[in-house]
């Protein structure tokens, strides 16, 4: 059987509301082990028939970005964004995004004429 125990992480942390944050390197982090993000975009909201005489849509969820990320090629503080999920019938989700290494696109509301889920990419 694999030595799974490398692959333990110490911690996590998480952020559920929309807006801009700052995600700080820990000191003592194991530069041996990397770290895992996940990247999530804002969903799209749904169209209500009855009000506006469209036909009933749900809004589609936003993309996901899954990456495992070296700890010698971050900063000692990184961005992240958190998208606003989408309160319209014909909007979009917003974008999030850890630093520059991976980012997730938001979905569409229900009445939208585009293709319904987010993408997630994954950079370098």
């Amino acid at each position: 059987m694999a030595n799974f125990k490398q692959y333990f992480f110490n911690e996590y942390d998480m952020y559920r509301n929309s807006g801009s944050y700052t995600w700080t390197k820990p000191s003592d982090i194991d530069e041996t082990k990397p770290i895992l993000v996940h990247v999530w975009g804002a969903g799209g909201g749904g169209c209500d028939a009855h009000t506006l005489g469209y036909r009933p849509d749900g809004g589609g969820g936003g993309g996901l970005a899954v990456k495992l990320i070296d700890p010698t090629a971050l900063s000692a503080t990184e961005s992240i964004t958190i998208g606003a999920g989408s309160r319209t019938y014909n909007g979009v989700g917003g974008s999030s995004s850890f630093g520059s290494h991976c980012s997730a696109s938001g979905g569409n509301s229900g009445y939208n004429s585009s293709p319904n889920e987010g993408s997630g990419s994954i950079n370098g």
